[in-house]
């Protein structure tokens, strides 16, 4: 039976990362707010403008996760990752 992602639970992250987007490659940094399995609740600064397609880096979320903005409200943002099966963490050293 498929797993209904959409009813996950969000789990509290409370960490800092970045959005990586564009070509030449540009950065905004973002605190994210909660996660689950299928993406990412972010809040960024009002002035941001990221496409709807962005990469979400967080070390200390050992995370590196292309991903899709769902729904903007304001400074937050909803992400959900484009390979949901394969969450990409970064590796530690």
């Amino acid at each position: 039976m498929a797993e209904n992602r959409s009813e996950e639970p969000w789990r509290p992250a409370f960490k800092t990362g970045q959005i990586f987007f564009g070509d030449p490659q540009e950065c905004c940094d973002c605190l994210i707010w909660e996660l689950r399995t299928s993406g990412a609740r972010i809040e960024v600064q009002p002035e941001a403008m990221p496409p709807r397609a962005v990469r979400l880096i967080s070390i200390a979320l050992f995370l590196n996760q292309p991903c899709e903005v769902v729904a903007r409200d304001g400074r937050k943002m909803e992400l959900r990752f484009s390979s949901c099966t394969e969450r990409a963490p970064l590796r530690p050293r």
